[in-house]
Formats: C-alpha cells, structure tokens, sequence
C-alpha cells in the first residue's frame, strides 16, 4: 500500500466584474481553477482540471480526493496504460467499468 498526500481543496475566488462587464465564460473559470491546483503542485490542463473537478462533484467526492487518485494513478495522462492493462486516469482494467453495470 502506497500513502498518498492529498491536499485540501483549493479555494477558488473569483473577482466579480463590474456591472457592466461580460459574464466570465467557463473557460476562464477553468483557467482559474487549473492555475489553483497548479500551485497545489499537479500539472493539470485547465480543461482536464474542469472535467475531473465538476465530475467530482456530481458524485460527490470530494475533488482533492479525486485529483490524488488521477495524479497517483495516472500522473494525468489520459494516454496512461500499465504493464497488466489497465488503462485511464484512473488506471481501470478493461472488464472493470462492465463489472459495474456502466460498459
């Protein structure tokens, strides 16, 4: 078994623009949120950040869990397979996701 550290969600804060301004667009809410796991040190792009963040949620689990199995698991290589097989972000074997009623 591996002990692995896994940081406290990120506070993220958005400045409100003023009145006038346009509404901040999901994009740069991504940006925001990959730059605040960024200096929590996980090199994560601002879309794949998005993904696993809002993903976690709807399951809710906590996203610092979820960011610490992704880092862990994978290193966020959506590419990432293993020597036995398994393949992802989260490093599931193949027959695993039929498994669970969602292949």
């Amino acid at each position: 078994m591996v002990a692995v550290s896994v940081p406290a969600q990120p506070k993220v804060e958005a400045v409100l623009p003023e009145a006038k301004a346009e509404p901040k667009k999901v994009e740069d809410e991504s940006l925001v949120l990959a730059a605040e796991y960024r200096k929590q040190g996980y090199k994560v792009s601002p879309k794949l950040a998005r993904t696993i963040h809002d993903l976690a949620v709807e399951a809710e689990i906590d996203p610092a869990i979820a960011f610490g199995l992704v880092r862990a698991e994978s290193g966020f290589r959506t590419s990432a397979r293993s020597l036995v097989g398994a393949i992802g972000l989260t490093q599931l074997m193949p027959a695993t996701p039929g498994g669970c009623g969602r292949g």
